[in-house]
């Protein structure tokens, strides 16, 4: 996370893969599985403070919307699992 972005926004990976997610802006952000408004509550991270991270095993097959709770207009992102 940079600059209120998710950096790539789109990450394709292979079934089992852990994704680090590293927050390198000064203020907090989440990562929140589904698109905003609509979570699916397959993961959340809750609240990560600047320079914390959050990480998530992609155990199945499929594509994963995920967003920040609180920056909803700007951060989304996908994983996508092959």
């Amino acid at each position: 996370m940079y600059n209120s972005s998710y950096n790539p926004q789109t990450v394709t990976v292979s079934q089992g893969t852990t994704i680090i997610w590293i927050n390198s802006d000064p203020y907090d952000h989440t990562i929140t599985s589904g698109t905003p408004g609509h979570p699916t509550g397959l993961f959340d991270s809750g609240d990560i403070t600047p320079h914390g991270e959050y990480s998530y095993t992609f155990d199945s097959i499929g594509t994963y919307d995920y967003y920040c709770k609180l920056y909803l207009d700007k951060m989304t992102g996908t994983v996508i699992v092959k």
